[in-house]
């Protein structure tokens, strides 16, 4: 836990540009702290940064970017319809089962009601992670009100669960 305090407030002294280099440091911690320090700075420079990053032939560094979109901005997330409609984009085309699980997290964190029943879609995906990351975009999502879920979303996160992977 210090470590990680200490890292994050290394961080703030860093101008926002020069931040991006540290994504790419070997260090679970550094670069997670880095991304989140970029999710709170937020603005126009980060968002079009970040997007050029789900590009990048690194899986991780994709992860992280998709990471980065679902919280641009916090609390506000100036970039919520802009991001959902990316990490809708990202889905599409995501091989990496890794990926495809932060992208739905990302959007039941940006509470992406219009992203409901694409979310829904990954709910017998094979992968044990992408299946959870779909209960918890669930859970998120259904609690907006407008939220237009596909058959019951309880019934649902139900099924999920009871799923046999211990992930």
């Amino acid at each position: 836990h210090s470590l990680r305090q200490l890292v994050w407030q290394g961080l703030k002294h860093y101008p926002t540009k020069a931040l991006f280099q540290f994504l790419y440091d070997p260090d679970v911690i550094v670069r997670s702290a880095t991304a989140r320090e970029l999710q709170i700075r937020g603005g126009k420079r980060v968002f079009e940064e970040t997007i050029r990053l789900l590009s990048n032939d690194s899986k991780n560094i994709r992860e992280l970017a998709a990471f980065i979109l679902g919280q641009l901005g916090t609390p506000k997330r100036p970039f919520k319809a802009k991001s959902t409609k990316v990490l809708l984009q990202l889905l599409d085309s995501e091989t990496n089962a890794t990926v495809r699980a932060t992208a739905i997290c990302s959007l039941g964190s940006l509470h992406a009601t219009r992203a409901a029943r694409r979310i829904v879609s990954f709910a017998k995906d094979r992968s044990a992670a992408v299946r959870g990351s779909v209960a918890f975009a669930v859970g998120m999502i259904y609690c907006e009100r407008s939220a237009l879920i596909p058959g019951s979303p309880w019934r649902l996160l139900h099924k999920l669960r009871k799923d046999s992977s211990r992930e």
